[in-house]
């Protein structure tokens, strides 16, 4: 299958995992903004994105590379910007992002430091996250701040928003490149608790360890009252350098076609081929 506009290798288009030795691709985005001042975007430039498995959402031996990479090379699409999509683990992403070796990565949530660095284009999905654990292999006490978690030994997921956040909060943490690893290890007792999306958690259940479902429960990511309000910051997003030359004007049309592929009801239907409807709610 052929797309003018979009890839991904090793899923039909052109979105793959790197390998060792692999040659590096070079970022256009200075090249984009020089046709996008002519009004011309939609050339042979391509944008060159990188992601992570962050299954069931993205995830390089999923079809179309996951719902998530589909929706993203979809607005681009109706952008008129071709891009091609690469799979690595999502702190090394981050980094070839900061260092101007990859033109964006997704889908990546918000923090402090990643504020300073990068611009968020619109939310591409939100999923409340969620602590887990194994019922009967802990007991719960008050969670009024992250500091009440330091009895616990937590599972996190490599180059997550939340990494700050527990570091400055002095937490035990136990970092993998996976969600799938992290619940592994919770399954058999060797993290006490970790935090996931919702969507992340019962879909990584049901689909690797189903006899475990009965015996997990869930509590609440923020500490007692400190939820934000504002669901839209606490989702994920695409993410430029600040310091490339046209990350705004890219970020505008990116925006604009997400939001066309949403009022369409292209992202739904997308996500229709991974989920059930009931799976979805008002997405």
């Amino acid at each position: 299958m052929t797309d003018p506009v979009g890839s991904c290798r090793s899923v039909g288009f052109e979105v793959g995992r790197t390998q060792k030795g692999a040659t590096r691709m070079r970022p256009i985005l200075g090249a984009l903004l020089a046709v996008a001042v002519l009004g011309q975007i939609g050339g042979q430039e391509t944008l060159h994105l990188g992601t992570g498995d962050w299954l069931p959402l993205t995830g390089a031996a999923l079809p179309g590379g996951g719902p998530l990479t589909e929706a993203v090379i979809a607005a681009f699409r109706e952008a008129g910007i071709k891009v091609e999509v690469e799979f690595f683990p999502f702190k090394r992403a981050e980094l070839m992002l900061e260092k101007g070796e990859l033109d964006g990565i997704f889908p990546y949530g918000r923090n402090e430091e990643r504020d300073k660095l990068f611009l968020y284009g619109t939310q591409l999905y939100y999923s409340k996250a969620k602590f887990f654990y194994l019922r009967d292999a802990i007991s719960l006490g008050e969670f009024n701040a992250y500091e009440d978690l330091q009895r616990y030994l937590i599972g996190g997921l490599r180059g997550s928003w939340f990494e700050p956040t527990f570091t400055k909060a002095g937490l035990r943490v136990e970092y993998v490149n996976t969600d799938l690893q992290n619940m592994q290890k919770l399954v058999i007792g060797r993290v006490d608790i970790v935090p996931m999306a919702e969507l992340v958690a019962w879909d990584l259940l049901a689909k690797n360890f189903a006899e475990f479902q009965g015996e997990i429960a869930s509590f609440d990511f923020y500490p007692k009252g400190q939820a934000p309000q504002d669901t839209g910051t606490r989702g994920v997003n695409l993410l430029l350098r600040k310091a490339d030359p046209g990350a705004k004007q890219i970020l505008e049309k990116f925006n604009a076609g997400f939001a066309k592929i949403v009022r369409s009801g292209e992202f739904k239907k997308i996500f229709l081929r991974y989920f059930p409807p009931e799976a979805l709610g008002d997405l």
